[in-house]
């Protein structure tokens, strides 16, 4: 029926306008056929990669375990982010901004967020301290991070703030006044949790919408000169006047740890160790590396290698060529999504695309950003190829939001898809 509708609808069209739809069923279903291959391409790669980052860690490190534990645990986070990606495809983005869903969004939000404050308190062996953080919530054998989900959601939000302002033809002042409790909630919430390093990617996010937003850019590079002047006075306070560490936090001795290889290229044996290691790797894999497996920074030399600095992996078994290639993948489906973004007609559906399209690549510069020393360490995970589910199924999520949109684009075009 919806087949003979379609043909219906195409034979009373004039010829220009079928040449145009023509056209643009090619270009949409080509978008789609791209974001699919590269999604493809990740799959296979950070299930190698896993393979090889973590077979020794999963044999001598975890013992009791099988030395293809990680690789079994990142698999079934792939199939769930696959199930989550076919649903968030399916699901018209036109659902997410609909008052019920905004109201669902922001209450669920708080509520996970406060749980997990709350279960640091009452339940310690549930949502456990790790590096000075407690956003992670213990299910079995697997974890869960409430703020990395979240930022779906966060970004669902911010999508119909900026699309109200865009309607009434909001002011700079309104469109700030507008955006700003949202952000300073989530943001008050996840640096109650200690997540520092979620909160920069909350913020650029948030920085990256505003800019594509109708607020003069002068204002959005006044906020962004702003924060780089506070930083650097920051940064310049740790360097010159704490020399000290003993008596400071994890996050200063982390932050001096940085300034120091940043600037001295010297790397401690405490903090500042798997950044240190980390550069090792990605220098000695050279152009096109070590070959695959043939690292050697995996036998305990870089910890946890399997997980935020995955990339240290890549860079030393595959070479600056392996790590170029997977940043033009992700830079194609950055592509590809701000163009489907620019060309919907729906407000809406514009800011969300965007937002979904600055989750995955301002995640990926702040992770490349930690693993090169450009940036203290985060905890930030590289998306799709880092170990573990949260950002996994939340890029995938965000990856299925995007193609509906692409979808519906050219259902509100033409009116057939």
């Amino acid at each position: 029926m919806k087949i003979e509708k379609q043909s219906m609808y195409y034979e009373k069209m004039s010829i220009e306008k079928r040449l145009s739809m023509d056209k643009e069923i090619k270009k949409n279903k080509a978008r789609r056929l791209v974001i699919w291959i590269c999604l493809g391409i990740f799959i296979s790669i950070s299930l190698l990669n896993i393979v090889s980052a973590s077979f020794y860690s999963a044999t001598y490190s975890y013992r009791g375990g099988s030395s293809f534990q990680f690789l079994i645990k990142h698999f079934i986070w792939f199939v769930v982010a696959i199930v989550t990606f076919g649903i968030t495809n399916k699901i018209p983005y036109t659902f997410y901004k609909k008052k019920p869903t905004i109201r669902f969004a922001l209450i669920i939000s708080i509520l996970l967020l406060l749980a997990v404050l709350i279960g640091a308190k009452i339940a310690p062996k549930l949502v456990p301290v790790i590096n000075g953080a407690i956003g992670w919530i213990r299910l079995g054998p697997f974890s869960i991070q409430p703020a990395e989900f979240l930022k779906i959601p966060y970004i669902v939000i911010l999508a119909k703030l900026f699309e109200n302002g865009e309607k009434k033809d909001f002011k700079n002042s309104e469109i700030i006044l507008n955006t700003a409790p949202i952000y300073f909630l989530f943001v008050f919430l996840i640096i109650m949790q200690g997540d520092l390093g979620t909160v920069i990617h909350y913020t650029s996010i948030l920085f990256f919408m505003l800019f594509l937003s109708k607020i003069s850019k002068k204002i959005v590079a006044g906020f962004i000169s702003l924060a780089s002047v506070s930083l650097i006075s920051g940064l310049g306070y740790v360097h010159y006047f704490i020399n000290d560490t003993q008596g400071v936090g994890y996050r200063v001795k982390r932050i001096k740890s940085y300034l120091d290889g940043l600037l001295q290229g010297k790397y401690g044996n405490d903090v500042g160790y798997q950044v240190g290691q980390s550069l090792i790797a990605m220098g000695s894999g050279g152009i096109f590396g070590k070959g695959y497996a043939n690292g050697v920074q995996k036998y305990s030399y870089l910890p946890e290698i399997h997980t935020d600095f995955i990339l240290a992996s890549l860079g030393e078994e595959w070479g600056f060529a392996g790590v170029l290639l997977i940043m033009i993948l992700f830079y194609t489906i950055f592509s590809l999504s701000m163009t489907i973004a620019a060309e919907s007609r729906d407000y809406f559906a514009k800011y969300l695309v965007a937002g979904m399209a600055s989750l995955i690549f301002t995640q990926l510069l702040i992770n490349s950003f930690v693993v090169t020393g450009l940036m203290p360490v985060t905890g930030i995970p590289f998306p799709i190829f880092s170990y573990g589910g949260s950002s996994l199924i939340t890029v995938f999520s965000a990856l299925g939001i995007v193609l509906n949109v692409n979808k519906k684009n050219l259902i509100e075009k033409y009116g057939a898809y």
